[in-house]
């Protein structure tokens, strides 16, 4: 007697509950449920039925198991793929403090900087760090004024994956980002730290065993929505 893929997959299946799409199945005695079966799964789930078939019962491969799933209905899981990536860039509004120096011009010290310390001027002498010190106050008056501000920037990608036939469920997995860069460090500076933010989202994809194969093209996509060739 040989028969076909799905009378062999509901030979093992003794019971599948179509609410919640978890599958029931016998192995060696113990009950195990299954829900939303990977493709990594597969090679388990072939000795469970080379365990539970007839001897007279033909074998079928990876992929037939693959196509009887699907005909029966079966939450199937396939690879996450890469839907959409976005370069996204948005306003940070924390204030620049690193650029507040408290200071005694009269005794020529440093009291606090996130930038400047005594040893610098020992090292370059008070006239070079108060001259910078001046810069950076004139820098924070620019700020204030509106000039200049800042910005964060990090890549999002939705990532979908196939639950039932045809029905996909979408997630967002997006990069560390990075905050704080100046609205007017150019756009070589800019582009850099998007690239960045580029490998840091495709190393992070890589982590949840999502297909990254058209990363590429999808990343051109989004340089070109963003305005950042």
């Amino acid at each position: 007697m040989i028969k076909n893929n799905t009378e062999l997959l509901q030979d093992i299946f003794l019971d599948i509950d179509r609410d919640t799409d978890e599958i029931l199945m016998s192995g060696e005695g113990v009950w195990e449920k299954y829900h939303n079966i990977s493709e990594w799964d597969i090679s388990e789930l072939v000795i469970e039925i080379e365990n539970n078939l007839d001897a007279n019962c033909k074998m079928a491969s990876k992929e037939e198991i693959l196509n009887a799933l699907k005909d029966l209905g079966i939450g199937l899981q396939t690879q996450p793929i890469i839907d959409q990536i976005d370069i996204v860039i948005k306003d940070d509004d924390n204030y620049p403090e690193w650029l507040v120096t408290e200071y005694d011009e009269e005794n020529q010290t440093i009291i606090h900087s996130d930038q400047y310390s005594q040893s610098d001027v020992e090292e370059l002498g008070w006239e070079t760090v108060f001259g910078y010190i001046k810069e950076d106050e004139a820098r924070i008056k620019a700020y204030e004024h509106g000039d200049w501000g800042m910005v964060g920037v990090y890549a999002k990608a939705v990532v979908k994956y196939e639950i039932y036939k045809n029905n996909w469920r979408l997630e967002n997995l997006s990069s560390g980002g990075i905050w704080g860069i100046e609205s007017d460090c150019g756009e070589e500076f800019l582009h850099s730290e998007i690239d960045g933010q580029i490998l840091d989202l495709k190393g992070h994809l890589e982590r949840f065993n999502v297909d990254t194969s058209k990363m590429d093209e999808l990343i051109i996509q989004a340089k070109e929505r963003a305005r950042v060739n």
